[in-house]
């Protein structure tokens, strides 16, 4: 999700006439994630998917399913 400053950021280096893929590689080279400087209707959503095999024996998996709409700041509760 593209905040003010990030965006003034890109901007300002399309300005100069710094090609996009550079810009995006130096972000993501600043630890900026995809989720953080995509751009779009779900630009800073995140999936997880994962199996949960902790109750022990009889083993017996679950998998579930969570999302972040703020790049993972919070996330729903699993489904």
């Amino acid at each position: 999700m593209v905040n003010d400053q990030l965006l003034g950021y890109i901007k300002q280096q399309l300005n100069l006439n710094v090609p996009r893929e550079t810009i995006f590689t130096g972000l993501k080279g600043a630890n900026w994630t995809d989720a953080d400087i995509s751009e779009g209707p779900n630009g800073g959503n995140l999936y997880l998917q994962y199996v949960d095999n902790t109750d022990g024996p009889p083993f017996h998996e679950e998998i579930w399913s969570q999302r972040s709409l703020d790049t993972g700041h919070t996330w729903s509760p699993p489904i």
